[in-house]
């Protein structure tokens, strides 16, 4: 990610290419995939909803929980780690607004001017309460501030893939062109959170929808798909899935200029199963959609 106000002659002719590449039907290469920099600030806003309903069974008992909150988030991002990808490892956040809606309470989760180090360990995030003027502190403790707080901010793995291996496009493509996602490459991505996922039982596309600006900057729009059936969740050994699902749209606006950040991203996705080992059974279904403005600081 990179500071657009240091590039603004760059951006005009970004600009100027895209517009004439929109009107004469030329093509791009689609990248997704931003690197950033330690140093890097934005200002991150989010909107997101989550739901979820989950049911264990033992014999004749049967326990059922349903879990649902929204999220109002912005907080002002630097970044402070990174991977040899240029994906952003370890971030420090100053809170602006936090806000959750549950069961049609909405309360301040944190105080505006909340600092917070957000970091990886074993692929989950860990929110911390920064002590002055260092980037490590007091893990948060669990609940729903933090369970809202790991929907909001997203990291990156040593080695993952990244969105340009999984949805991007080496080969030019021009508006109303569509592509097929990078099966293998998926896969790979998430068994390494535990879910397993056949690739007769996978598909998806991402298309080139237009060419638009967003506050005055020149992007291509993006909107894709993917549906996986009868993938594996991380569910003990033993259990026999019986029926399960994995979907999700999203789409976003991505500047012409790669050195600037995706600018505009929405999300939504579905995951369910139903498992069960002779007498014992459990379901889930979870649902999660997220709306993210990204805006580069000085």
């Amino acid at each position: 990610m990179r500071m657009f106000l240091l590039c603004a002659a760059v951006l005009l002719l970004a600009g100027a290419f895209a517009e004439a590449a929109a009107d004469k039907g030329m093509a791009f290469s689609i990248r997704m995939h931003r690197e950033s920099r330690p140093g890097d600030k934005f200002r991150l806003a989010v909107k997101a909803s989550m739901q979820m309903v989950s049911e264990h069974r033992v014999g004749e008992l049967v326990e059922k929980d349903n879990e649902a909150f929204d999220t109002d988030f912005s907080g002002r991002i630097t970044v402070l780690e990174i991977t040899k990808g240029g994906g952003k490892k370890k971030v420090a956040i100053v809170i602006e607004n936090f806000l959750i809606t549950e069961d049609k309470f909405r309360f301040v989760a944190l105080p505006k001017g909340t600092r917070l180090i957000a970091s990886l360990k074993n692929r989950e995030v860990m929110i911390a309460e920064a002590l002055e003027g260092r980037d490590d502190g007091k893990p948060m403790a669990a609940g729903i501030e933090l369970d809202a707080l790991r929907q909001v901010i997203s990291l990156d793995n040593e080695g993952d893939v990244t969105d340009d291996d999984i949805f991007g496009s080496k080969k030019k493509q021009r508006v109303g062109d569509k592509w097929p996602v990078n099966k293998a490459k998926a896969i790979e991505d998430f068994r390494k959170d535990r879910i397993r996922i056949k690739a007769i039982g996978f598909k998806g596309e991402t298309g080139l929808t237009g060419v638009v600006k967003v506050r005055g900057i020149e992007c291509y729009s993006l909107k894709g798909s993917f549906d996986a059936k009868g993938f594996r969740p991380p569910i003990p050994q033993g259990f026999r899935v019986k029926a399960s699902g994995l979907t999700a749209r999203y789409s976003g606006s991505f500047p012409v200029d790669t050195k600037l950040p995706e600018l505009e991203t929405t999300v939504e996705v579905r995951m369910h199963f139903l498992a069960n080992l002779r007498n014992i059974g459990m379901s889930m279904d979870r649902r999660v959609k997220k709306e993210i403005q990204v805006t580069p600081l000085d």
